[in-house]
């Protein structure tokens, strides 16, 4: 889930848990438990792309630019760029 502010949360069962690294504008999640997000810096083509696994406890940056992000079945990202 992501707030207003672009803070990412997760749910655990019970309540909402923040996950702190970045500030994201868009969020997907795979069928494959990955954790795709488009947040800042902003750059020419939109926004920088990152990946984090389910526990979404680290944000790995990813080459690459989107305004938008979904995620296949395969655990793939598709994005929309500036």
């Amino acid at each position: 889930m992501l707030n207003k502010q672009g803070k990412v949360y997760k749910y655990n069962g019970k309540s909402f848990l923040e996950r702190p690294g970045i500030e994201a504008k868009d969020i997907a999640v795979g069928a494959d438990g990955s954790v795709w997000a488009v947040g800042l810096p902003k750059n020419a083509y939109g926004f920088t792309i990152y990946k984090s696994d389910a526990t979404v406890r680290a944000w790995t940056k990813v080459a690459g630019s989107a305004v938008r992000i979904t995620v296949d079945r395969d655990g793939m990202p598709w994005v929309i760029n500036g």
